[in-house]
């Protein structure tokens, strides 16, 4: 429990944030509603009542907590509204927190020196497909979207597919009878895991055709929402 995760907090703390922003979603998707934009949002500040209640000390209701925030928005995500494709959509909303459970989880495993997992294809497939529209997102986020270009996404081994994406947000992607700016093919749960920061670009081992230095843009721009949203 008290083992130092690569996060600057110890496995309970971090935890204890999890479930924090499990409740917050929890929350929203129970409301039907995405959460406001906050221009002042710290990812771990929301989460400081949470962390002062359960990071320390018995963890016992620690481990109740995440068990039931976790079976309450288990339950929600059935009916879960919007489009997934579209990032603040509740439902898209619920699948970011899936997705950054199974990244704590993980560091929680690295803190221990235990190996990673690797989820189900159907799940893996569906996380791969958010990392895909995440794209635009980041490359917009640090100024490097490339209006009217596109990239196309081969990720292999379990959950993988091809996703072709557009390379600034609010621009679709061009026709599919242009050929791609530029292609990437990397191993699926670790092109995700680069979004998490838990994978840096030269350890992701992609490889990269076309656009050689838009590649390389896009997959230094992947970590800009580490524990940011």
């Amino acid at each position: 429990w008290r083992a130092p995760t690569r996060l600057g907090h110890p496995v309970q703390e971090l935890l204890a944030h999890l479930a924090g922003q499990l409740e917050r979603a929890t929350v929203a998707l129970a409301a039907d509603v995405a959460p406001e934009p906050e221009a002042d949002y710290d990812h771990w500040e929301v989460t400081a009542p949470f962390v002062a209640r359960f990071g320390t000390g018995d963890p016992a209701p620690l481990a109740a907590a995440l068990v039931d925030v976790n079976a309450r928005l288990a339950a929600l995500l059935p009916s879960a509204v919007g489009d997934v494709h579209d990032l603040s959509s509740p439902a898209a909303q619920a699948l970011v927190k899936v997705y950054e459970l199974w990244m704590h989880t993980d560091d929680v495993r690295l803190a221990l020196g235990r190996p990673v997992e690797v989820p189900d294809a159907a799940s893996l497939g569906t996380l791969c497909a958010l990392a895909a529209d995440a794209v635009p997102v980041v490359l917009s986020a640090v100024g490097a979207a490339r209006p009217g270009a596109s990239v196309r996404l081969v990720l292999t081994g379990t959950g993988g597919g091809v996703w072709r994406r557009s390379l600034a947000l609010g621009v679709p992607a061009p026709d599919a009878d242009r050929p791609d700016d530029v292609t990437v093919v990397a191993e699926a749960h670790r092109f995700c895991r680069l979004f998490h920061a838990q994978v840096t670009p030269d350890e992701l081992d992609a490889h990269v055709e076309g656009d050689l230095a838009l590649g390389a843009a896009l997959l230094a721009a992947a970590g800009v929402l580490a524990e940011r949203t």
